[in-house]
């Protein structure tokens, strides 16, 4: 598809225009995919997790101006990185959409964790870096909207050196939630619960935790936003920004005061948005992104898998994260 604008993402059948696109591009060799159906299901703790060998990991290329672990090395300039973009000459054969909301992307992931994996990136080099826009929330939303009628995914952004992302081109990740995984803890956490926004005061509500859950996290339900770019920009912007502040207390509680090296998963549903701090993007060999924080721990191989598991998920969660204070951490106001 050429080109989709906001209103049209309404109109049109987004699910089966990815599914054709990946079913065509895994039909002709132009995916590093193998599904398969080697995984196991853990549970540590309260939470269910499905431990999956990804043999594409290995073969996914990086392109970071800094490897996260390390503060002293020296980042790579920024042309190399352009470079090696590989989102500014995207693949026809993976291109779902060419031009969405004008500023945006539709392509498959080349090496995808599931079929029907897909991205939405900036048509403009944007650094991953950088801040969700009202206008991104709002297209995130209604995809996962569209997408609704027929599969129930989910979105993620992975943003700073600590937060798991291979690419530094801004970019946001949909895949269908795992069949094993489909109701998690944010599910039951937002069950019956409306929308709201905490206030600038201790004695508000504040954002949903769940005290069962190993690692830091931040949650707020999201209301049934009717197709109305402006609400949407609004509602969701606000939330992001109320969530994205946490993240910032964070940091200044537990990681030092320095807030211009914060890194955070972001993942959403037409439900709820959930924030987390991230403090490693490894423990020992084991890499993670926003996905393991909602249960899905991809590993290339079996040794990896087998730290995931002697370690435990919680462990890795907590050390890649931050241990769960709940959410009476730090004031409001602080930022």
């Amino acid at each position: 598809m050429n080109q989709l604008s906001i209103s049209e993402l309404n109109e049109v059948d987004l699910f089966p225009i990815v599914q054709q696109v990946f079913n065509k591009a895994y039909k002709e060799e132009k995916l590093i995919y193998n599904e398969s159906d080697s995984f196991e299901i853990l549970e540590d703790g309260n939470l269910k997790f499905k431990i999956e060998i990804v043999g594409g990991l290995s073969k996914r290329p990086s392109n970071r101006p800094q490897e996260p672990g390390n503060k002293t090395n020296i980042p790579r300039p920024r042309k190399d990185v352009h470079a090696a973009d590989p989102f500014m000459i995207p693949e026809p054969e993976l291109t779902v959409v060419e031009r969405l909301a004008d500023d945006y992307r539709l392509i498959l992931n080349k090496y995808p964790n599931s079929s029907n994996h897909f991205l939405l990136v900036t048509r403009e080099f944007v650094k991953q870096d950088s801040l969700l826009t009202p206008k991104e929330l709002a297209t995130m939303y209604f995809t996962l909207q569209n997408l609704g009628r027929h599969e129930n995914y989910f979105s993620f952004f992975n943003s700073g050196s600590e937060s798991g992302y291979s690419q530094y081109h801004k970019h946001v990740q949909f895949m269908p939630f795992p069949k094993e995984l489909e109701n998690i803890f944010v599910d039951d956490l937002v069950r019956g619960e409306e929308y709201y926004l905490p206030k600038d005061t201790r004695s508000s509500r504040q954002c949903l935790n769940d005290p069962n859950c190993p690692y830091q996290h931040y949650v707020l339900p999201l209301p049934k936003i009717p197709f109305d770019l402006e609400e949407a920009e609004e509602q969701l912007g606000m939330a992001y920004m109320v969530l994205f502040r946490k993240v910032l207390n964070c940091f200044k509680y537990l990681n030092g005061p320095n807030p211009f090296d914060v890194s955070y998963n972001l993942l959403m549903t037409s439900k709820w948005i959930m924030i987390i701090p991230r403090r490693n993007a490894k423990f020992d060999k084991v890499w993670t992104n926003a996905l393991a924080f909602i249960g899905l721990f991809l590993a290339k191989d079996t040794e990896i898998q087998g730290l995931i598991k002697e370690y435990g998920p919680s462990t890795i969660l907590q050390e890649n994260g931050f241990p769960n204070h709940g959410d009476g951490l730090a004031d409001e106001n602080d930022y």
